[in-house]
């Protein structure tokens, strides 16, 4: 063989000339008397440029060349992995070691497609016979970390790494994997560092601008985010998961209308669902509704074609047209995806319950502060019989110094702030508790630490309150506490988990809660002689549909005014475009600057009928409005989040204010707005419920919950699980 045509074409592949060197070896295989080594070459170069059938041939003429080739072998392995036959990829690299037991490369790909496949032991096997023949194996001692790091076994797998860039520090795969154990094990600056050292080798690396600017964003560092993911596009400008990142940076920075450009961007690709639901959910929050049919169909085919895995659970409580079933199926897929490796280990805690006299409840949230969960929950929280239960916080949110969180840390027995720590470090923690149920506060909502309980941390689980829907995996939580009218038995094959019930309402409130002094029309910026009507959801739940609906109403009622919060200027500037459409004057329409929850029920007292959304439901805007007083017209519907204003109106005593569809709700409305003397007495019936029903008895609500809790552990102390509905006392 000619050793400059061999070396030529090697060069040539080096330098990504592949055409170049297929060129030169068919011109040269002629004259060749072993062209074998030559072939390997042109396959090689054949399969970089995506001429796989090519490449597959011509590996096959260098092994009828030559058929003791060890590196054909192996490089023929490599093909049948990436066109993903992994049983022949296997046999190959096999056949590979068979020719040559020092062909270590071969036996590093073996250990991939063992990994690949799930046969973690044979891969981790492979991995440490390349080691023990050669400690310095680069390749091995990356991929072994890769496999410990998947396996949650962090101090392997970081030393792993650590070695790898002692033997190469210009190693960027490495480095980007050190700082995501760096980072998940709470070191975040050291994390920082270690993105930041990838970048400095290849400034296009899209995997460490990608990490980093994750860690950024979850550090609350948004402004440095940002340009993190502008230079990668720069880059790699098609690039979809920084594309989608960059987005959700957007929307924390209050800067909505350019996160739907971006999620737009993003969401080109049918196979990368996430994004879908995130654009319509900007668009909502917006209220640009344009467009919105066309993004909720397509949301709507992806999850009814099974195609939507990675497709946020939360954004699909707002499209009217899903199920409780079409929820599950989009929660069972997000939660293989996010939490599939988690979900898959050996559960922390593994001890089965047993007779207790006093239960171990931990609650956990990143919302023990000044916040929508905790105005509703720290009543209960402070109304626990201490002899009943120990109470356990568990906050991974943010540390804040405010009234909200000083509450929620004095009714604890124990609370502990596991913001800074890893799921696994923060699940450990929980365990030496020895907490007989967690409570999730949080499911599918912002900040949500969920890698958490998929490493049970505790003998039973439970999610409550915070997400109105399944979390589409027994393993995340064993029970969802409802109640007959958001979780009726007849739907318990929509949810994941056993549902548990409590007898009146599953929402706790806090009859504590300050209701500041009422302030005049004119104070509220409102016109003294209106009826006014009001929503003070955030703008994602309205829908065009409940929006024409509203603007029915304001057409037959001249006096009316709608009143609703102010959650961003493109939202206020396109609901008073939409009034005009609709005929109505944008002038009957009025936006609520955000106050304090005490002054926010002060002012409340001005509306006349609040008006609930649909099919997202009002929650604790609703039970706002009955505390303040004011009376609430909902809508039910078939799913949680659907149906929890009607929850609150059945505990307060006011079922004659749930309506079945549009034409019910419209009527309803205009004849309390007609007839006004109507309207003082239902305004009278609110206010005599705010202290006289079970909506808002906070001791009521505890004993009840501490019922629910003794009732679950009791049937999983009997190796029984059975849905349960509290009956009332």
């Amino acid at each position: 063989m000619d050793q400059d045509v061999f070396s030529t074409s090697v060069s040539l592949l080096h330098e990504g000339r592949h055409a170049e060197a297929i060129a030169l070896i068919e011109a040269a295989l002629p004259d060749q008397t072993r062209t074998a080594p030559l072939l390997n070459i042109a396959a090689i170069c054949h399969q970089r440029m995506g001429d796989l059938a090519a490449a597959e041939h011509t590996f096959r003429l260098a092994l009828a060349a030559e058929p003791t080739f060890a590196d054909v072998q192996n490089n023929l392995g490599l093909l049948y992995a990436a066109l993903g036959r992994k049983d022949e990829a296997v046999l190959a690299y096999q056949r590979a070691l068979e020719l040559d037991a020092g062909c270590l490369s071969a036996e590093v790909n073996l250990g991939r497609v063992f990994q690949d496949n799930g046969d973690l032991g044979r891969a981790e096997a492979a991995f440490l016979s390349v080691l023990a023949a050669d400690p310095n194996y680069t390749v091995a001692l990356y991929n072994l970390g890769n496999l410990y790091k998947d396996q949650g076994r962090a101090e392997e797998a970081e030393a792993l790494y650590r070695r790898t860039l002692a033997l190469n520090r210009r190693n960027p795969d490495a480095l980007v994997n050190l700082g995501l154990i760096l980072g998940e094990t709470g070191r975040k600056a050291e994390a920082e560092a270690a993105y930041l050292e990838a970048l400095s080798y290849n400034a296009a690396d899209t995997n460490a601008a990608c990490n980093l600017g994750l860690l950024l964003h979850g550090l609350g560092r948004l402004a440095e985010a940002e340009p993190v993911y502008r230079a990668a596009l720069a880059h790699a400008p098609d690039h979809l998961f920084i594309l989608n990142n960059l987005a959700n940076l957007l929307v924390d920075l209050k800067r909505p209308n350019e996160a739907v450009e971006a999620y737009r961007a993003s969401a080109r690709d049918p196979g990368y669902a996430h994004p879908f639901g995130k654009l319509m959910l900007t668009q909502r929050m917006l209220c640009d509704w344009s467009d919105l049919p066309a993004t909720e169909a397509a949301v709507t085919d992806l999850v009814r074609r099974g195609d939507a895995a990675g497709m946020g659970p939360f954004e699909m409580l707002i499209i009217p047209s899903l199920t409780p079933r079409d929820h599950r199926r989009v929660a069972e897929g997000f939660a293989a995806r996010a939490h599939g490796e988690a979900l898959a280990r050996q559960p922390l805690v593994t001890r089965a319950p047993k007779p207790t006299d006093r239960l171990r409840i931990g609650y956990i949230s990143s919302d023990f502060s000044d916040h929508a969960t905790t105005w509703l929950f720290n009543g209960v929280l402070e109304s626990h019989d201490k002899s009943v239960v120990s109470v356990h916080g568990f906050s991974t949110g943010r540390p804040v110094a405010d009234r909200g969180r000083a509450r929620s840390e004095a009714a604890s027995d124990q609370f502990v702030d596991l913001y800074a720590l890893s799921d696994q470090a923060a699940a450990q923690k929980i365990a030496e508790a020895g907490i007989d149920i967690l409570v999730d506060l949080k499911g599918y909502t912002e900040e949500n630490r969920l890698g958490i309980q998929a490493r049970r941390p505790a003998p039973i689980t439970v999610s409550w309150l915070g997400y109105p829907g399944t979390l589409g995996a027994p393993r995340l939580a064993d029970y969802l506490i409802g109640d007959p009218v958001v979780t009726p038995l007849s739907q318990a094959d929509a949810y994941s988990e056993t549902l548990a019930l409590m007898p009146h309402c599953y929402q706790p409130n806090d009859d504590r809660r300050e209701i500041g002094p009422p302030v005049s029309r004119r104070e509220a910026g409102l016109p003294d002689d209106a009826l006014v009507l009001c929503n003070f959801n955030r703008s994602y739940k309205f829908s065009p549909e409940t929006f024409a609906l509203w603007m029915r109403l304001l057409r037959q009622l001249p006096d009316a005014v709608l009143w609703v919060f102010e959650t961003n200027r493109w939202a206020t500037d396109n609901l008073r475009a939409e009034a005009e459409r609709g005929g109505v004057a944008a002038d009957r329409l009025f936006f609520a600057p955000a106050l304090s929850q005490k002054d926010h029920l002060g002012r409340l007292q001005c509306a006349d009928i609040a008006l609930d959304t649909f099919p997202y439901t009002s929650h604790t805007t609703g039970s706002d409005a009955l505390w303040a007083g004011v009376p609430l017209v909902t809508k039910i519907g078939p799913s949680f989040a659907s149906r929890v204003a009607a929850s609150l109106l059945s505990a307060v005593g006011l079922p004659d204010l749930i309506v079945e569809d549009d034409a019910a709700y419209e009527s309803l409305v205009v004849d309390l707005a007609r007839d006004r003397s109507a309207l003082a007495t239902l305004r009278t019936r609110v206010g005599e419920a705010r202290m006289g029903s079970p909506l808002f008895d906070t001791r009521g609500f505890a004993r009840d919950l501490e019922r629910l809790y003794r009732a679950i552990w009791t049937q999983e102390v009997a190796g029984d699980r059975r849905p349960i509905a509290l009956a009332a006392v």
